[in-house]
């Protein structure tokens, strides 16, 4: 609960102008803001912005940092699924078994229902490594191969309400999080909307046009709604 958080200190941005960051990622050239300045040498930052998770660096009480203590109970898919079980929020999540510790459960509910389920790795993104399937014997031999969790898949999905043609999709929502005790959040007003390109069905799953929204993972023209077009759309719809 809230009052088992205990209350974090942290430092509103730095005064001077401009803000020197420094950061492991590739991308800093596309950083055209004058205000932001990028600096080879951590120790001189205001401010470290580490895309690998900030475990292995050092950093001063004065910087601004990109990561918590402990984010792991969150960001691993397998953490993330027994910290919301212990905090009784596992409505919030799909149905989630940890292959390595929880594989008699998983075979037991694969037993009793005819659910897909999608396995993914514990720490990896961009939908590497993750396979849609009803199948035991492809469960025990992701098992074998060990970090993965398996989780009950929507067979039914919400579809865009932008079209009628059926189409699964989700929703980034790009967001701040400032402290989490006092909770300070920050949320971004412009969502960003990516859908599949081909209506959704259980029978063609393994068609990546059918079972992924995101289209540039795969070389494919993506079909997305605006921020607006979808608004609008799901607000009438609801």
């Amino acid at each position: 609960s809230a009052t088992d958080v205990p209350t974090s200190t942290y430092t509103r941005p730095p005064a001077p102008t401009p803000l020197k960051v420094w950061t492991d990622v590739a991308w800093t050239s596309e950083v055209t803001d004058p205000r932001i300045e990028f600096v080879e040498d951590a120790a001189i930052a205001d401010a470290v912005f580490a895309h690998s998770g900030g475990g292995k660096y050092q950093v001063l009480e004065h910087q601004l940092v990109s990561w918590f203590a402990y984010e792991a109970a969150l960001i691993k898919k397998d953490h993330l699924a027994a910290t919301l079980r212990r905090a009784g929020l596992a409505h919030l999540a799909p149905i989630t078994f940890d292959l390595e510790t929880e594989l008699d459960a998983l075979l037991g509910f694969l037993a009793a229902t005819d659910a897909h389920v999608i396995l993914k790795p514990y720490d990896l993104g961009r939908s590497i490594g993750h396979s849609v399937t009803k199948s035991i014997p492809q469960v025990l031999a992701y098992a074998a191969a060990g970090g993965y969790v398996a989780q009950r898949y929507v067979g039914e999905p919400h579809a865009l309400p932008t079209d009628s043609r059926g189409r699964k999709y989700d929703i980034r929502v790009v967001a701040l999080l400032r402290s989490a005790a006092p909770l300070e959040l920050y949320a971004h007003d412009h969502v960003y909307v990516r859908c599949a390109n081909k209506a959704h069905s259980l029978a063609n799953v393994d068609d990546v046009e059918v079972a992924l929204t995101a289209m540039h993972l795969v070389e494919r023209d993506a079909d997305y709604p605006t921020t607006s077009a979808f608004i609008e759309a799901f607000d009438k719809e609801n």
